[in-house]
Formats: structure tokens, C-alpha cells, sequence
């Protein structure tokens, strides 16, 4: 009679993980999405068309920036920050 768990056992020994929930998934595929973004930041370089849009892009980071926090560094006004956003 052939083992019926001969396949979870290879990817065993290939090295699979358990998933067990949405974090542990989170987990493994995060690492490794962080490291694309970083390195497609930081192999493209975007075409800035003014000093504006120069300032809020390198107050930007791939972590999340409130606008006021974009408004108060950039000494840029509340609508001019908005609309180089956009």
C-alpha cells in the first residue's frame, strides 16, 4: 500500500513551512515584497518637474506619511502639497 502523505513529506524535507494563519502568510511573503520595493526604488529614478514635487517626493518613504507631516517639513502650503499629490 503507498504512503499516502509521501508528498507533504517531500515538501517536508524541501523545506516547506506551515501557514496556519493570515499572519504566519504575512509573514513569509512580506520580507520578501519589502525587498522588491526597495530595490525598484531604488532603481528608478522618477522625473520630478518642479522644486515641489522634488521636496515631497524625498520627504516620502515606503513607510506611510500623514499629509500634515508632508505639509509641516516641506514648508509647502496644505494646497499645493495636495496637488502635487495628485
Amino acid at each position: 500500500m503507498p504512503l499516502k502523505s509521501s508528498g507533504t513529506n517531500s515538501l517536508i524535507k524541501a523545506g516547506a513551512k506551515l501557514i496556519d494563519s493570515p499572519e504566519s502568510t504575512l509573514e513569509e511573503l512580506l520580507p520578501a515584497y519589502d525587498e522588491r520595493l526597495k530595490a525598484k526604488k531604488e532603481s528608478v529614478e522618477p522625473e520630478l518637474d518642479n522644486d515641489q514635487e522634488r521636496k515631497i517626493f524625498y520627504l516620502l518613504s515606503l513607510e506611510g506619511r500623514h499629509i500634515d507631516d508632508l505639509i509641516e517639513n516641506s514648508n509647502l502650503s496644505p494646497e499645493q502639497v495636495s496637488a502635487t499629490l495628485l
